[in-house]
Formats: structure tokens, sequence, C-alpha cells
């Protein structure tokens, strides 16, 4: 049975990429591809390389560090394409059939192209949809193609194909809400004091994010002072220390607490899949907004067998984002179980 579940949704990728690539000869211009967070770019691959093929040009917008570029890895493992180009500055390579870049390099293209594929998917969401729409209608030629990747419809009232799953057979992870009074710069309520105490007695790590640099400083500040049976287990991580030599001994250690800034920019391809858990700490803070949250739950729910992953969202209040982001992730999960594609 379990077999069947990851043939299902092996197939339901095989449809969608083949769905794409004819949608592309269609006379509609626009379509939302609508996914989980972190999915894979390869339903992509069989339409790309046919437009190409065709002598069409194509610009795929990421905004994922470029050691790891989802696309590029998939372009290089699975086809024979060569005519393609990572832009690092606007001027260089844009005479190759594919461009792929992030959106500030984007903005300085000065060049239409023939399909414009934008990846919400793969990297934390900068930028809200109107700035996506925008991006992508500067850089498309009048009549071309406009694909959308991401966790929502981006544009209105144009075609959806919905992929609710990571490509296996469990579910993302749907997070736990804390609401509390107490000011989080100088304090933490006791549910997160006895969580905190129960992953270090059991051998758990955690991560701990803050919106930003100063709240990095006092959330840290707070635990190191004030408990003193949490301390030996403490780490310090800024997004601005390029050196992830802490975030490696981190892993290394069979338990621990590391607070830090980064909005899993420059961890997350270490982090993944880990048996690690979750908390994000001031959650009803502007700068988590609902993409941004959901993109912290874009992962398998079950990390091994009877091992499931946790993600608490802790703030003083349930926002209208915080709302959203839960909703956007169980309407996931719903649509993934009545698809037949999870298993329990």
């Amino acid at each position: 049975m379990l077999i069947n579940k990851n043939l299902q949704i092996s197939l339901e990728i095989e449809r969608i990429s083949k769905y794409i690539a004819n949608w592309l000869y269609s006379n509609e211009q626009f379509l939302n591809v609508i996914t989980v967070p972190h999915n894979s770019s390869l339903i992509f691959m069989r339409g790309i390389a046919d437009y190409l093929d065709k002598g069409k040009k194509v610009l795929y917008i990421t905004n994922e560090d470029e050691s790891c570029i989802d696309l590029l890895t998939n372009i290089k493992k699975n086809t024979y394409i060569r005519d393609y180009s990572y832009l690092r500055t606007y001027n260089v390579e844009l005479e190759k059939s594919l461009i792929v870049c992030n959106f500030k390099n984007a903005i300085k293209i000065n060049k239409k192209f023939d399909l414009v594929i934008y990846d919400d998917i793969r990297s934390l969401p900068m930028y809200n949809k109107y700035e996506i729409i925008d991006i992508m209608a500067k850089n498309c030629k009048e009549k071309g193609k406009f694909i959308a990747y991401s966790i929502e419809s981006v544009f209105k009232k144009k075609r959806e194909i919905v992929l609710p799953v990571l490509g296996t057979k469990t579910p993302i992870v749907e997070p736990r809400v804390i609401t509390t009074k107490i000011d989080l710069n100088n304090d933490i309520p006791y549910t997160i004091y006895d969580y905190l105490r129960w992953a270090m007695k059991y051998e758990k790590k955690i991560v701990i994010y803050v919106p930003d640099e100063k709240k990095l400083y006092r959330v840290f500040k707070y635990l190191n002072t004030y408990c003193k049976d949490l301390n030996k287990n403490l780490v310090y991580f800024s997004k601005e220390d390029k050196d992830l030599k802490t975030v490696f001994n981190f892993l290394k250690i069979k338990k621990g607490i590391m607070v830090t800034d980064d909005f899993k920019e420059n961890i997350y391809q270490l982090i993944k899949d880990k048996e690690i858990n979750e908390i994000v700490f001031f959650a009803n803070h502007y700068m988590y907004d609902y993409k941004k949250l959901v993109y912290f739950c874009g992962e398998k729910a079950w990390i091994k067998k009877n091992i499931m992953k946790e993600v608490i969202f802790l703030g003083n209040e349930e926002t209208e984002d915080i709302y959203k982001a839960k909703n956007i992730i169980r309407s996931f999960n719903k649509e993934a179980w009545e698809m037949g594609f999870l298993s329990i």
C-alpha cells in the first residue's frame, strides 16, 4: 500500500509535467501552479526543454542561493540542455536561451522572453503577488506565457494546478499556536520553558527563530542568563555571519537550542529533514507575513517512523497572517488526503 501511495504521487507529478508542457501551446497566457514550500522544479523540465527546442527564450526567476538552485541541478541531472546561464550581472550571457536569475537581477534585464516562470516555492518568499506580477510582466513578451509557482494563486481568475504534497506520502507540518501576554523581549512563558527542558531531557534539538538581530540578542541573553539548566546547550547564530561553522557544530551535538534570525535563508539546506523542532518567536511580528509562516512549515510532518516534526508559533496574539498560514497549510493536507496521497 505504501508503494502505491508513492507511485500515485509520482504519476501525478508526471501528469502535471505533461500538462504544463502541453499548456505552453494553448491559447491561455497565465498559469498558477500551486504547491507546498520547497517542492521540486522537476515538473517544469519537460515544458522548458520542449520550448527551448522550438527556439523559444525562457526566463526562470528564483531567489534560491546560487550554490543550490534546484532547477539548475535538475537540468544537469535530467536533461541535455546546455544553452542556459545563471545571471549574476544583468548584461552577461543574455544570449542564452534559458536565463535563470533572482528578483533583483531580473529588474535589470532589458530583454523580453517567450516564457517567464516565477518560483516562489524554493526560497523564503520576499515579494508579494503584485511585485511578482510586475517583474514577470516587465520581462515577458506581449503574447508570452506566465507561470507562477507559489503557495497561492498569483493570477486572479486564471487556470490553477494544485500539487499538495512534497513528493512523499506524508503531510506537511501543521503549526501549534501559543499566545502569551508576556513580553518576549524580556521573558518566556513557562509552557515554552518546560518544552525546552523536555527537549533537552530527551536529547532533541530546537531552533528558535526571531525576526531581527536585536531580538536575537535579547532572547539569547535571557535564555543564557535566566535558564541555567539550558545554557550549556545554547547556540547563537546571526544571518549576518556567513561562516556556517556554528550551524555545523550544532548539527553534530546530540541535543541543543539554536537561536537565530536566519529564516532558513542560509541554513535550510543544512537542517532540512533533520530531527529538529522549531519555534517561531514573536510570530505576530510584521516581519512574519503568512507566506513566510507557511514556509516555516514546508517540511514533512514525519521525519522518521514514530518521529514527528513540530513547529510552534509563539506570539502575543494570533494575527490574520497566522490564521491565514494555518488555513493554507491545512488546506494542502486536506486536499492531499482527499486525493489519496497521504498515509498515516
